[in-house]
């Protein structure tokens, strides 16, 4: 019974609007839900449960997500997640905090909520996966400045040269390495249009930095002539 109970304490004390009170106690649930030593990632991803535990757990995550979501900014979730010992299974709360705001069109906010894991655990295995989503809510809000800051983020943070990749071999994350491809393409183009546009030598070494690291990191692509031949031109 003491999961269940832990539930519905977590709910007693929602209920009666006692959030912080709440949070400790729905983490305990996680904890008991989620915890595995032998898992890969020392967590059962919540798709890996029985339906009732997967529904106690998406529901614990979707209530936790509620109270941050009445606070402001990213900070009371990360001085939580230090209270409880920065638990294995924290991008799902990142995950799921952003996935609210972005539902209620509060893009910004959603991608904030994704990229401040990156900030805390830029090596996480999950740190990619959600600056993607971060690109995405800022281009559902239409701010398409800060897609372009979010692609330059995911390619500094990610490419294949940095310490995400320490210990890590390509072959094994297909979609960050795809993710790389792309937007150090986007940027290149993007660079390259304005330096058209503007005349102006940095638009041009801009152009010409995404160019080359396009080309040191994928030197067998099928399109590096191509590039090799854009960069020469910038």
């Amino acid at each position: 019974f003491y999961q269940q109970s832990l539930y519905k304490q977590g709910w007693a004390l929602f209920k009666q609007n006692l959030n912080e009170e709440s949070l400790p106690v729905f983490a305990r649930l996680l904890d008991v839900k989620l915890r595995d030593p032998a898992a890969a990632r020392g967590f059962r991803q919540p798709d890996a449960l029985p339906r009732a535990d997967r529904e106690i757990v998406e529901d614990t995550l979707r209530v936790m997500s509620v109270v941050f979501s009445m606070a402001d900014g990213t900070e009371p979730l990360n001085r939580f997640m230090d209270s409880v010992g920065k638990p294995p299974y924290s991008a799902l709360l990142y995950s799921r905090l952003g996935d609210l705001y972005v539902d209620k069109q509060r893009y910004q906010d959603g991608a904030t909520t994704y990229r401040a894991f990156g900030a805390r655990e830029p090596n996480s295995e999950f740190s990619p996966g959600l600056s993607t989503r971060a690109i995405e809510a800022y281009r559902k809000g239409g701010f398409a400045q800060l897609v372009l800051e979010g692609k330059r983020e995911y390619v500094e943070n990610y490419n294949l040269g940095s310490s995400f990749w320490q210990g890590r071999d390509r072959a094994g994350y297909p979609e960050v390495v795809a993710g790389i491809k792309l937007h150090l393409t986007d940027l290149a183009a993007y660079h390259h249009a304005a330096a058209q546009k503007s005349k102006r030598a940095d638009d041009f070494s801009q152009a010409a930095r995404w160019y080359r690291l396009q080309l040191q990191s994928f030197p067998q692509d099928p399109e590096a002539p191509a590039t090799r031949y854009l960069l020469g031109e910038v």
